[in-house]
Parts: C-alpha cells; structure tokens; sequence
C-alpha cells in the first residue's frame, strides 16, 4: 500500500464499525459483502471460466494481508516494551540518583536527555522534537548507551547491523532501514539507488550529537552493490527519523552485505524458504492445487481432477450415442475410477433422482 494512501478510508470504515458496535460483525459484514459482489468466493473449475480463482489462491490472498499487519503489530509491541524497559531503567537510575545526590548534596545530578522513541528507527530522537509536550509521547532515558533502543531480530532477519544502517534480505528483496538526525525531511537527503551502486547522504552536515554521543555522518552509504538490484523497481520512503529503502534483486540469490567492502554475514545460518506469496501466479496456483485437493482428499471428497472427470462425464451424460441419454445425470450408475484412486461420486443435483 502506498503510504499516502493510508488511512483514506478510515472515516468509511470507521462509521461501519460504529453501526456493527463489535469487530465480530464487522467482518461478517466484510466478508458478506465479498461474497455478495465480488468473485473472492468463486473457483474456477474449467480453463475456460473468467471469474474466481484457482483452489485455494483466495485463501492465500486474505492471509497475505492478515499476516502483514500481524507483523506490524507485533513490531509495535516490541517497540512498547522496549519504551516500557527504557522507563523502569530510568526510574531505577532516577532512585541511584536520588541517593548519590543526598550523599554528596553539592555535586550536581548527572544529566539526562528527553527523547521520543522513533517508531520504527535504531536511535531515539532528541529533545527538540515538536511533540515532546504530548502526553506520554516522550521517556528520558540516563547517559548509559545500554537503555538506548536496539534493533530487533526482525529487522535483521537473514542480514546485519553495521555502524550506520541495519539490513534484512529475502530471496527477491532486500530492507534497508537508516537511521537520520530527528526533523530530517526527504529533501534534505540524497538517496541514488542504480543497477549496481547505492548512495545515501546528508545534503549537509548535521552539528547535533547522535544518542551515542558522536556525530552524525554526512555519507550514510555509498559503494558498488553486491550484485546488480532492479533499480526502477526499488523505492525509499521516511518513517519517523528512519529512512527505508527496499531493493528488488536482479536474481534470487542471497547476499553476504549490502556493499563490497563490509564485513559479510555468515551464509550459513541463513534461511533461503521462500514465502508463497512471493512466488509468480502460476506457481501460486499449482501450490495451492496440491493443498486443495490433499485436503479433500484427506476428508474423504473429490479433488479437483476428480471434479474435472465428473465434468467431462456430466457433458457427455446427455449426448447422441450416450447409453444415458433422456435420464437424469447420476454419476453412481458409473464405475467411475477418479485419478485420487478412490471411488466418490457426488450426489445427484437437487431435483435428479436416482435411477
């Protein structure tokens, strides 16, 4: 989803919600509604339907994007409790303080610095954001490095932390996330993303320290790629005061660092399984042919070549030359052997009776 388009339908959806009171009936309505007006529910059982979709791809689809926002969420949560850790360590240091400070009442109290979390960013930002004065939308954390936030497994997953960003990898992708001073707008940055070179800089410098206490660098990256990525098929995009770039790779490989040069990860640990989503339609499709008529098969109905068959027996029922031809269509008066190689005729449509 484009992020501009986010939430453009929330007022739509929101009024919905209201009038259903619960979530429960909310997607009931949801789903009534696709099953009603759109083809989300119908299969398409012949080469020559136009409308549905193959066994199991539907399924597939709305899973998809459940288990897109589950991510997101549990994102967030991690996100909380590392706000909610950083708090109860600043309250623990607060009460050090307090005894250190009645100890030796003319030293002044070390210093600590007000920061809001970014939401998805490495480091925290500084004290100058503009929403520090929101309710429970900033923390302070002490002077030591350990309460500042760290990346998750998450954002690591199949790559590496490195000084300046932190990368993840798929098979077909690849995710860069950046961390910028806090206030950096996109045009205060140059991002160049080509076939075979990535550059993401600073326009100029920036004079405030990083939480780590050292400056912030200028030249974030700039080198040869690994291998060659599908330039007009990547983007980049500000969230918070983390900068993301995703990558499309030009073949599906695994890669050792984002740039030549940088210390490589160990292939070894990495997991190359692929997500069925990220493989084409045809593909897709066959997969999910398997599962379908596996389950149907394990429950004891036809697969979708058993339902072919039937098919092709169901316009041949009624044909010249057929022995069954003026009767009702009652496949149980064939010893018909499905390529499942089980024998389960469906029922006779209502209304035929048997012979």
């Amino acid at each position: 989803m484009d992020p501009r388009e986010e939430g453009r339908y929330d007022d739509l959806f929101f009024t919905v919600l209201q009038q259903c009171q619960k979530l429960e009936p909310f997607l009931d309505h949801f789903f009534n509604f696709l099953y009603r007006r759109t083809d989300l529910y119908r299969i398409m059982r012949h080469k020559y339907d136009t409308m549905g979709f193959n066994p199991g791809v539907a399924e597939e689809m709305v899973r998809k994007y459940f288990m897109k926002y589950q991510k997101w969420a549990r994102e967030a949560d991690e996100i909380k409790e590392r706000q909610e850790a950083a708090k109860l360590k600043e309250r623990e240091a607060a009460k050090l303080k307090e005894k250190a400070a009645a100890t030796q009442p003319d030293k002044p109290p070390p210093k600590t610095i007000i920061v809001t979390p970014a939401s998805r960013g490495l480091y925290p930002q500084d004290d100058d954001d503009d929403d520090d004065d929101i309710p429970g939308n900033k923390m302070r954390i002490s002077d030591s490095p350990d309460v500042h936030a760290v990346p998750t497994q998450l954002d690591a997953y199949n790559g590496s932390v490195t000084e300046n960003y932190i990368w993840s990898q798929s098979l077909t992708d690849l995710d860069i996330k950046v961390p910028v001073p806090p206030g950096t707008k996109a045009k205060e940055l140059t991002v160049e993303i080509q076939s075979q070179h990535l550059k993401v800089a600073l326009k100029k410098p920036h004079v405030k320290k990083n939480p780590k206490g050292r400056d912030w660098p200028q030249v974030f990256i700039d080198g040869q790629l690994l291998y060659v990525v599908k330039a007009n098929e990547s983007m980049w995009n500000m969230d918070g005061s983390t900068l993301q770039i995703n990558l499309e790779k030009g073949e599906e490989r695994m890669w050792k660092s984002i740039v030549e040069g940088e210390k490589e990860i160990d292939m070894t640990t990495l997991d190359v399984s692929k997500d069925l989503s990220e493989y084409d339609e045809e593909a897709r499709a066959a997969f999910t042919k398997v599962i379908y008529d596996h389950n149907r098969k394990m429950r004891g109905q036809p697969t979708s070549e058993d339902e072919r068959m039937y098919d092709i027996l169901r316009e041949a029922w009624d044909k010249e030359g057929s022995p069954f031809k003026g009767t009702p269509f009652n496949p149980s008066l064939v010893n018909l052997h499905t390529p499942s190689g089980s024998y389960c005729p469906p029922q006779p449509e209502e209304g035929e009776q048997k012979q």
